[in-house]
């Protein structure tokens, strides 16, 4: 990569990485960025164990555009999914991964972490334009009692535990987290009565901070069901649930579910195809 011209002052720090089935994210805090002078890029790699090679990912690779940035606090964020950046939009394998951030053409920091959550294959629901990353032995239900213009469904085997993705109209074309919210609680309604419970960060706390995605925990009984919300530009409104019927959602047992790394990953996952 040529170096481009840009600050000397410009530096980044606290460079931390995100692993998930469907995506590879970084966070770190930038120090006297100008974005309409100083060029971010940051190139991923896989480590390939048979052979004991790091391998490009280009589809999660490239230039970091200004507005790809979500920030929260003192620190920049950025989440790509492998599963819309992919052509065949693929899930990611476990293992192990690299992160190289580059400003203005030379290495501002590297990191590798690991993914570790099992076997995790694509779905995709071309009619609502929606996709995601389940565990391998969930299968798209057509008979769960759903109307299907609204949802699809996305199941472990039994039905205890799954996936509902939703697609509603928005045709005021209203953006906030209100909207978001309603829509939202609408979905998990069809679940049973929910209450708002409180923010993700207890049980998913590494869940990728998205721009313009909202994250919620409801209390569905005594049933945790986790739920993402954003609206997309054409008048949509995108819903995705995850719930498991065998979970208390009490915080206190938060550290006692089994399955929690498969559901925190199964709901980021979910996303539109393009």
């Amino acid at each position: 990569m040529a170096p481009s011209a840009g600050s000397n002052n410009a530096a980044i720090s606290d460079l931390d990485l995100i692993a998930f089935p469907s995506g590879l994210g970084w966070s770190a805090r930038l120090h006297n960025l100008d974005p309409d002078r100083d060029v971010l890029a940051v190139i991923w790699y896989a480590l390939d164990s048979d052979w004991n090679v790091w391998r490009v990912l280009p589809a999660l690779s490239g230039r970091i555009a200004g507005n790809a940035i979500a920030e929260n606090g003192d620190r920049v964020y950025q989440f790509k999914s492998h599963l819309q950046a992919s052509q065949q939009h693929t899930c990611l394998a476990d293992g192990k991964y690299r992160a190289e951030i580059y400003l203005n053409g030379r290495m501002a920091g590297e990191k590798v972490t690991s993914l570790e959550v099992g076997s995790f294959a694509p779905s995709s629901f071309s009619d609502r334009n929606l996709a995601m990353c389940s565990p391998a032995d969930w299968q798209s239900d057509q008979t769960h009692s759903l109307d299907p213009d609204l949802a699809r469904a996305q199941l472990a085997p039994g039905g205890k535990r799954g996936a509902l993705l939703f697609t509603y109209y928005n045709p005021r074309l209203e953006s906030d987290d209100a909207v978001k919210e309603r829509f939202m609680r609408k979905s998990a309604y069809i679940l049973g009565q929910a209450i708002t419970e409180s923010p993700l960060d207890t049980d998913c706390a590494a869940y990728p901070k998205e721009s313009g995605v909202k994250y919620v925990k409801y209390r569905q009984g005594n049933t945790a069901v986790f739920a993402k919300g954003w609206i997309v530009g054409d008048g949509f409104v995108h819903v995705g649930l995850v719930f498991d019927l065998s979970v208390v959602a009490d915080h206190a047992e938060a550290h006692s579910w089994g399955n929690m790394a498969e559901n925190c990953s199964a709901l980021v996952s979910i996303s539109n195809i393009y």
